[in-house]
């Protein structure tokens, strides 16, 4: 099991999501990872650290598959990194906007006159990065929907009788703290986002009497399958805590309203 603590559940998840995409371009998962998701102007994803030589040396075949090298720059490129312990740094060149662009790649180990097979590194480089970045920027996004509520204080559900009311809200997930998720659950709960359409949110239960709110609780990593019944994903324990504290809280206010009577 791995564990590691997040902002949120969101930030846990585009995390785990960014880690899996490295993978799957043969990046290392060491390189740190800065983004935005607020859709708007600001919005965007980098990676900072380093490309070592044993890193290139994974990454390089795939820049020839991609057609971002020729045959012969790679086979030179392979060697030169061999070699030479060629290794490339991911700088950023501002820190206020997650824009893939403000990344600066720095290659480490050419000599003066690999000049051009440098550049063809570092080109073949930015392309994949480029892409890299857009991929995390959309799944990112796709995440953020399904862990966010569709509008503020968003019903999920609503159980009322004559006085009380009882009332399931999806909330923002830093409302739920910070989360410590293992990685594996991590990867469930991505997997079902984006291709079972699932939702992953935090909830806040809440009972009101006559308006007047008695009590609320939190709950955090509910899953909401599309179509699915409220008792399929409504924990009961949860109903029942809440329903308790209210019950508390309403005998509470009849005794010290009996006793407001009889001290006038």
């Amino acid at each position: 099991m791995t564990f590691q603590t997040f902002h949120s559940l969101t930030s846990a998840l585009i995390h785990t999501m960014a880690k899996q995409e490295l993978l799957a371009f043969n990046w290392p998962t060491s390189l740190h990872l800065e983004y935005g998701q607020q859709w708007g102007q600001s919005d965007g994803v980098v990676f900072h650290g380093t490309l070592s030589s044993a890193d290139l040396l994974r990454i390089i075949p795939g820049l020839r598959g991609k057609r971002y090298l020729s045959r012969g720059n790679a086979r030179a490129l392979f060697t030169a990194v061999r070699e030479q312990g060629i290794r490339v740094q991911l700088e950023l060149t501002q820190s206020w906007y997650s824009l893939s662009w403000d990344t600066r790649l720095v290659a480490e180990g050419f000599s003066d006159e690999m000049e051009m097979l440098e550049k063809r590194l570092l080109q073949a480089l930015r392309e994949q990065y480029e892409c890299l970045c857009h991929s995390v920027k959309m799944l990112g996004y796709k995440l953020t929907e399904g862990t966010y509520p569709a509008e503020y204080d968003e019903n999920l559900f609503t159980r009322a009788t004559a006085n009380i009311t009882l009332e399931a809200v999806a909330v923002d997930p830093c409302d739920c703290g910070y989360s410590d998720t293992d990685e594996a659950i991590l990867e469930e709960y991505i997997r079902m986002i984006l291709d079972d359409n699932a939702r992953v949110v935090s909830v806040r239960f809440q009972v009101k009497c006559a308006g007047q709110l008695m009590a609320e609780s939190w709950a955090s990593e509910v899953v909401i399958l599309p179509g699915q019944p409220v008792r399929k994903w409504v924990c009961r324990s949860e109903i029942q805590y809440v329903a308790n504290e209210a019950r508390h809280a309403i005998t509470d206010q009849v005794q010290a309203f009996r006793s407001f009577v009889h001290a006038a």
